[in-house]
């Protein structure tokens, strides 16, 4: 036997667990990644999925004071939501780029709300919405908008 050999510590032999850590490890990873009690609704998420959908894009309409409309509590409002719109006035004659926002030539002003409605306009112009990405709904009233010009069209020739 040499030197190395003798040095050498003996290799432990692993255990396998007792039904106890077993049970302990079955319970922390219960309490850690959720129970089986916890699928119990998993995979039928589509209504609160499109309740949530709607309540973003409700929450993306611009916001005026018109009649009726009941201002939502500071805490519950979009971030992209800005209350100070209201006081900012954009001038819309002097620049090429912000020229395009005009829908009339006499504009020469918007107030904030305004301008930011009609840069996403021009956003949703310049980049159209991809038709894999559109919700069922979206896609029934896009096809109703396309067949009703298209019957307009052909009235009209």
């Amino acid at each position: 036997m040499t030197d190395a050999e003798t040095t050498q510590k003996p290799k432990r032999v692993k255990s396998l667990p007792t039904a106890a850590e077993r049970q302990d490890a079955a319970h922390l990873a219960d309490a850690l990644f959720g129970g089986d009690d916890d699928l119990e609704g998993f995979g039928h998420e589509e209504d609160s999925a499109l309740s949530i959908a709607e309540l973003v894009q409700s929450a993306a309409q611009p916001r005026g004071k018109g009649k009726g409309e009941v201002p939502l509590p500071q805490a519950l409002q979009p971030a992209w939501i800005d209350p100070e719109d209201e006081a900012i006035e954009v001038e819309v004659a002097s620049k090429s780029r912000s020229r395009k926002l005009r829908h009339t030539e006499t504009e020469t002003k918007l107030n904030g709300i305004e301008y930011v409605e009609r840069l996403r306009q021009e956003h949703a112009r310049l980049n159209p919405r991809t038709t894999w990405a559109e919700l069922p709904s979206e896609r029934r009233a896009r096809k109703r908008r396309e067949r009703a010009e298209a019957r307009r069209r052909g009235e009209g020739s």
